[in-house]
């Protein structure tokens, strides 16, 4: 009996954990706030930023931004010095995001 309820609780667990790394589908509205957010370090909560540029989008147009931002990941999210072309190119990531029209 107790072996069927550890196993039940792992189970549980395990599908809990599935859950959190399960990426979710952002709109170009929401990829775009999430953007200012970060340029602004103002995150919606602390891993926000991470958590997007880790997690793979199934949109592809999506999926193309986030690849972008991934790339500049390691010269935005830093200590100061941050480079600041790349900031610039996320700042036209933005842009592009709230300029383009909806597929």
């Amino acid at each position: 009996m107790a072996f069927a309820e550890s196993l039940k609780n792992r189970t549980q667990l395990t599908r809990r954990v599935r859950v959190r790394h399960v990426s979710r589908n952002r709109t170009r509205v929401e990829v775009a706030e999430l953007i200012e957010r970060f340029l602004e370090n103002r995150p919606a909560y602390p891993q926000e930023w991470n958590d997007f540029v880790e997690c793979r989008q199934r949109d592809p147009t999506m999926e193309a931004y986030r690849r972008r931002c991934y790339n500049l990941d390691p010269l935005v999210n830093r200590p100061e010095p941050v480079d600041e072309n790349a900031i610039a190119e996320l700042r036209g990531i933005l842009c592009e995001l709230r300029t383009a029209r909806p597929e």
